[in-house]
């Protein structure tokens, strides 16, 4: 049961810390392809 919860716990800071990377990554991207007025 500990071992459950400690790799469900794992995935979930795995999928943060990729989300997070995503965002990082993809904001500036939209950021600089939206074309300024």
């Amino acid at each position: 049961m500990a071992y459950r919860e400690y790799k469900f716990g794992t995935m979930m800071i795995a999928t943060l810390f990729v989300v997070t990377l995503s965002i990082t990554i993809l904001f500036p991207t939209l950021q600089m392809a939206k074309i300024p007025p």
